[in-house]
């Protein structure tokens, strides 16, 4: 046989595989597939073209890729940013197993547990193209029925990496892509402009700019109120020096609903603050709280902190249920939260038809402010149109209006 016959019986081999190849993975055979495409390319390689590589793609894609849980994919998902390139799909959605799988591996890696995983998240999405992302929503039926929509791949790209940039240090970056997500994205969804902004704001503090750190947490916080917000902004106030506004905020986080285990820096830091004000024996209970929510939870505790507790007089070998200790700073929050506020009163003047907030009306005066039922200090049956109470005003956002506003809390009945 002369080598002009034996390229023609290779080339006929090649082409055999290569059709059994295809055959299996159309007919979703795709273990089979997958064993005869690395045959292929083993025998084969110069004579690889583009749809091998990306057929084996979809192959990998299908039975490795997509069903996985773990990182364990990882080498598969390397291959295929290997043997194919990400499809442009900034104009208009197309199947790109490049970008299915490389979003996959970022999917399984937020949602583990591994040490380095922002890093792993940053060297994964270092290989997409932030500009041929899509940027139009999935919406699809789930099992009961139920209408359902998930942000786009651009915005879930931003997402992830910029928090990414934040846990790994890489402050300035995040900031910069941060705010290049907030120019390329015309509509969030889900407020997830929210998440940006804060990891902005956060950013910046890292880096000592407080009072940009204020600016942000602050427009943040007109739509999403949660206790971790709150803080965060108290803690960039007391860096500022503006202790009263730092100590009004962090005992609001405090007060605000919230699983108490999750908060035993926010007490160290209330405590910090009342020995700033020469509140120590107040200060002490915030520290015997935050070490019993660690003492229930086996968390570690060092031993110069357990020197620090000590020095305070705190006995590291009381075991206490925190949930009474907690309940019984609740007045002294309440007292913190107002002390620098005038109270005024009045007497509810409206109750709207939601049956859940109405509007009270400040005595010798005409002017109204809204209320929340919660916002009352006793059972709310008691509330009614005439009754005379006493309150406070806190700033609040009308999402209507889309401008700022008072509102009444802290609402008690007078006699």
């Amino acid at each position: 046989m002369n080598d002009l016959e034996s390229q023609d019986n290779s080339l006929t081999d090649y082409r055999s595989l290569k059709m059994q190849a295809q055959k299996e993975k159309d007919e979703r055979n795709y273990v089979e597939a997958i064993k005869l495409y690395k045959e292929l390319f083993e025998k084969y390689p110069d004579e690889i073209d583009t749809w091998d590589k990306v057929y084996y793609s979809w192959s990998l894609y299908y039975n490795n890729i997509k069903p996985a849980k773990d990182v364990t994919i990882a080498e598969d998902v390397e291959l295929i940013t290997e043997l194919t390139s990400q499809s442009d799909n900034s104009a208009e959605d197309s199947a790109c197993v490049y970008t299915l799988s490389v979003f996959k591996m970022l999917k399984v890696l937020k949602n583990s547990k591994i040490p380095t995983k922002w890093k792993d998240i940053l060297y994964w999405s270092g290989k997409l193209n932030s500009d041929y992302l899509s940027n139009n929503t999935f919406k699809y039926t789930d099992y009961e029925g139920n209408k359902r929509e998930t942000p786009s791949r651009k915005e879930e790209f931003y997402l992830l990496t910029t928090r990414a940039l934040y846990e790994s240090g890489e402050y300035y970056e995040a900031i910069r892509l941060s705010q290049e997500a907030l120019e390329k994205i015309k509509e969030f969804r889900f407020n997830n402009d929210l998440w940006i902004k804060r990891t902005i704001a956060l950013s910046f503090y890292a880096v000592g700019t407080y009072k940009t750190t204020i600016k942000y947490l602050k427009e943040v916080l007109k739509t999403k109120t949660d206790w971790y917000i709150k803080k965060e902004l108290a803690e960039a106030y007391y860096k500022t020096g503006e202790i009263n506004d730092a100590l009004a905020l962090a005992v609001d986080s405090a007060l605000q609903y919230g699983t108490i285990d999750y908060k035993y820096q926010l007490y160290d830091f209330i405590a910090e603050m009342l020995r700033d004000k020469g509140l120590d024996s107040e200060a002490k209970l915030h520290n015997k709280l935050s070490y019993q929510i660690r003492v229930k939870n086996n968390w570690d505790i060092d031993d110069e902190e357990l020197e620090n507790l000590k020095s305070l007089d705190i006995d590291t070998t009381e075991v206490l249920d925190p949930i009474p200790l907690e309940q019984s700073l609740r007045v002294l929050w309440e007292d913190l939260k107002y002390e620098s506020q005038e109270q005024l009163h009045g007497t509810i003047t409206k109750i709207l038809a939601n049956g859940k907030s109405g509007f009270v009306t400040k005595k010798f005066s005409s002017e109204n402010y809204y209320f929340n039922f919660y916002s009352y200090k006793g059972d709310p049956i008691e509330i009614r149109d005439g009754l005379p109470v006493s309150f406070y005003l806190e700033e609040g956002y009308n999402k209507k209006k889309k401008e700022k506003n008072w509102v009444a809390v802290n609402i008690k009945e007078e006699e």
